[in-house]
Order: structure tokens, then C-alpha cells, then sequence
């Protein structure tokens, strides 16, 4: 069979989701549901590019902490405030860009709940580092089994008149 161009054009098509049930999370003895989905190219692109971010906010902060090093009691501000962007950015030179990746995938991925910030995907992957990479792994199907064709709608049977 050849690939047909026209009528890949001419067809509508809705992203690939799955909704996951995560195991128990606190002291609840209940599971999560977790609804995620395929990314698109650009949301790949966008995955690759947060490594190179990482790594060049990560060097930022670490010349500015550089720069004030000479002055003692500046030092100690300026490296409390550093940890405090780092975190809050989730940016640091330690975390190894494999680990950016799945973070972006996460947040990019997760539609339901909808990830609020890089601080919320780094502690959810430090307090359950299984559930963090089943859920980017679904993900990461997900994207390589591409969108759906979306379904016209079934006649109900009916005649209109």
C-alpha cells in the first residue's frame, strides 16, 4: 500500500491518551488516576532544548555566584538565594540531562493533573521515582504510536426528514 498524501491531509486527528492508575500515595491507601498523552514534534523539540536551558541557567548561576565570592557575608546571601532559584526553577548543574528529558516529557505529557512547574515534577520523580518513569515511559508509547484519526461520528439509525 502507498502512503497517501491527500487524504493524511484531509483527515482530522486527536492526540493519543491513556489514563494510568498509580499506586498508593501517602497515607491514603488509594491509587491516583494519572491521564496522559503522545507529544507532538514540537513538543519534542521543545524536550531536547530543556537540557540545553538546564545547562546554560545552571552556568548562570553558578558565575553569579562566582562573581560575589570575594565578599564573604554577599557569598552566603547570594548562595542561599541561588539554592532558592534552584529549586524553584528546578535548574542545577547535578541532575543529568537524561533526567532534564524525562522532566520535560512529564510536564509536557501529563494532562490530567496538569503539572504546575519543574519543582513539583522534580519532587514527585524524588518521592516516587517508579511512578515518575511509568508515567513518562506511557508517555514516550504513546508519542511513537502517533495521533488518532478522529471518528466521524456513527449515524444513530435515524432518518432525518
Amino acid at each position: 500500500m502507498e502512503f497517501n498524501f491527500d487524504e493524511f491531509v484531509k483527515e482530522k486527528y486527536v492526540p493519543r491518551e491513556k489514563v494510568l492508575t498509580l499506586g498508593n500515595f501517602g497515607d491514603s491507601s488509594e491509587s491516583v488516576s494519572w491521564t496522559v498523552r503522545g507529544l507532538t514534534a514540537i513538543e519534542l523539540a521543545k524536550v531536547d532544548a530543556a537540557i540545553d536551558a538546564n545547562q546554560q541557567l545552571a552556568k548562570l548561576l553558578a558565575t553569579v555566584t562566582q562573581a560575589v565570592s570575594a565578599d564573604s557575608d554577599t557569598k552566603t546571601k547570594v548562595d542561599a538565594q541561588t539554592e532558592i532559584l534552584e529549586k524553584t526553577l528546578g535548574v542545577s548543574g547535578d541532575v543529568p540531562d537524561a533526567l532534564i528529558r524525562q522532566f520535560a516529557v512529564f510536564e509536557a505529557g501529563s494532562v490530567k493533573p496538569e503539572v504546575p512547574n519543574r519543582q513539583a515534577t522534580r519532587k514527585f520523580s524524588e518521592v516516587h521515582p517508579v511512578e515518575f518513569t511509568r508515567v513518562v515511559n506511557e508517555i514516550w508509547a504513546l508519542t511513537g504510536l502517533g495521533k488518532l484519526a478522529k471518528k466521524k461520528p456513527v449515524n444513530s439509525g435515524k432518518q432525518e426528514k
